[in-house]
């Protein structure tokens, strides 16, 4: 072996070990009811955001119950160890969240306990139908406390990001939807952040503009839209996938989002008032028509979103609410839109990417809407 290769294989060595030092984690296999009494005594921590965010089915809740009952195995769960010594739930969240309510110890954010799980029946378990832990014979429940389930536990002197790095990692592969996943990354790297988008999905004038279903919202597709607006009038798209692009600009780019707020470089405040004033105009020009395409419906159009909230956000320090002039001249750039020929030409036609149209359309509204 040469010396070159020599010091390659060093170089590998180092480097893996220098990575195993950024996380310090412990582990080892508890009862159910150690779990629950940790939870109880405030050692264990689930974030309200997470269980308002990512709530099971009841038809989800029974199968892990019936998991538990007849003995099937627990997958892990991963916990953050803070400077308190406390536990924060990183991965595992539905499934203990499950547990606890099953068993009526579960307390929302207003510390109050939630009305306990009523089972469903199975193809397994047919008594599980309406079954509660008040109706579960004695003898089980001493069983159901006595399952183990192993938690592996990320010291608070682990690297800054580790359970970060661990909750990205474990669902790569996640069922949950890209705006579910960023909405945990967020509430795990900034909870003010989190906040402040889904304040701005409530905003009235928003909620009416984009008048989207019910379907829309409970995929969170409302801060997505919040998100798109600021990620897309802000990074230039480049190429990949829409979920991706989001997810490096807000998450690990070097120039990425959440950097740029820590640095005030990002504005919460000032980014709020360029957000309202977007939507106060369009509301007060078009209201819920705003971003649909006359002849279509009521359809919710991305393209229109796209090339006229950005666009209209990107220019707004521009234009005055109060203005009769400047409401007159939006209000005709918006019904005009559809014969601008590089607008539909931008769209990409019939069947077209949202990367496609998107590295198009967006430049095109930006520069649309300036004020002449």
């Amino acid at each position: 072996m040469t010396a070159t290769e020599i010091s390659i294989q060093e170089q590998i060595v180092e480097q893996i070990n220098n990575a195993k030092k950024e996380f310090v984690t412990d582990g080892y296999t508890m009862s159910i009811g150690e779990v629950i009494s940790m939870y109880r005594d405030g050692e264990l921590e689930i974030d309200p955001d997470f269980q308002r965010s990512f709530r099971w089915s009841i038809t989800q809740q029974t199968r892990l119950i019936e998991s538990i009952l007849i003995g099937i195995p627990l997958p892990s769960i991963f916990v953050y160890q803070n400077k308190e010594g406390k536990w924060e739930v990183v991965d595992g969240v539905q499934r203990l969240s499950t547990i606890l309510r099953f068993v009526g110890k579960l307390q929302n954010s207003e510390d109050e306990d939630m009305h306990p799980t009523i089972l469903q029946e199975t193809k397994l378990l047919p008594c599980l139908r309406e079954l509660t832990w008040e109706k579960l014979p004695q003898e089980l429940q001493l069983d159901f406390k006595r399952a183990r389930i192993e938690v592996k536990i990320i010291k608070h002197v682990s690297d800054a990001n580790a359970k970060f790095e661990v909750f990205q990692r474990l669902n790569i592969s996640s069922p949950l939807s890209g705006q579910e996943y960023r909405n945990a990354l967020m509430v795990m790297m900034n909870k003010d952040f989190h906040k402040w988008v889904l304040e701005l999905a409530e905003y009235p004038a928003f909620k009416t503009c984009t008048n989207l279903t019910d379907k829309w919202l409970e995929e969170k597709y409302d801060h997505e839209l919040v998100l798109r607006l600021f990620i897309f009038s802000k990074y230039t798209f480049r190429k990949g996938k829409v979920d991706d692009f989001l997810n490096e600009a807000i998450f690990y780019d070097n120039d990425k989002l959440l950097a740029k707020i820590e640095k005030g470089e990002f504005s919460l405040k000032n980014e709020k008032e360029k957000f309202t004033k977007t939507f106060d105009i369009l509301e007060k020009i078009k209201g819920d028509a705003v971003f649909q395409k006359i002849g279509k419906g009521q359809q919710f159009l991305e393209s229109y979103y796209e090339a006229i909230a950005m666009g209209v956000y990107s220019n707004i320090e521009s234009y005055d609410i109060e203005n009769e002039n400047d409401i007159s001249v939006l209000k005709e750039k918006i019904g005009n839109i559809e014969e601008q020929g590089n607008f539909t030409k931008f769209r990409g036609g019939r069947g077209a990417s949202a990367e496609v149209r998107i590295k198009n359309i967006v430049p095109f509204g930006k520069e649309y809407f300036k004020k002449s």
